[in-house]
């Protein structure tokens, strides 16, 4: 009888696992990146934007931080697959906010290549309030840009993608205080 007992269990658990993780990943917030500021902040999430199916590259990169209002502002300029003016949307990506371990993380899909490296970057991020050091990875197997954001204290963040004109595809990402 106690051989019963514990297989229902241990089946009672592995379900309550497997069907606990998907109500904790269905709890994770997610946003679709528009294409225009909206003002929609999240501390906790994901924002997904741009356009999938096509090879781009990360051209340039500019920051700025406006103290009167407390925000930070990210630019990412894309170009196509061989560094030229990217035409239309960016390409795919994926803005993960996580609160709990302090950490933004920046995933660009089908990325060709990058003009800037991470120590360009960290150079660039230097005076930034929010952001305490940046780590680039490219994983040139499945063409993945990832860039991960230590932030020294709680924020918010909104992604949104600029209009193309009369540059390139952009991203821009906001960051502000709690």
């Amino acid at each position: 009888m106690t051989n019963s007992v514990t297989q229902f269990v241990r089946v009672l658990g592995s379900l309550l696992v497997v069907f606990g993780a998907q109500f904790a990943v269905a709890a994770i917030p997610s946003l679709q990146a528009k294409v225009q500021k909206q003002d929609k902040y999240i501390e906790n999430g994901l924002i997904k934007g741009g356009e999938a199916a096509k090879a781009f590259s990360l051209v340039d990169f500019r920051w700025a931080y406006g103290k009167e209002k407390g925000i930070e502002r990210m630019i990412f300029e894309f170009g196509d697959g061989r560094g030229e003016p990217l035409k239309g949307r960016p390409g795919y990506f994926q803005v993960n906010v996580d609160s709990l371990s302090r950490m933004v993380t920046v995933d660009f899909s089908q990325v060709s290549g990058s003009r800037l490296d991470q120590a360009e970057l960290a150079k660039r991020l230097k005076a930034s309030p929010y952001i305490q050091n940046v780590k680039m990875n490219y994983d040139p197997v499945d063409s993945t840009l990832t860039l991960t954001f230590k932030v020294s204290k709680a924020v918010r963040v909104e992604a949104f993608e600029l209009p193309n004109q009369p540059k390139g595809g952009r991203l821009a990402l906001d960051f502000r205080g709690k």
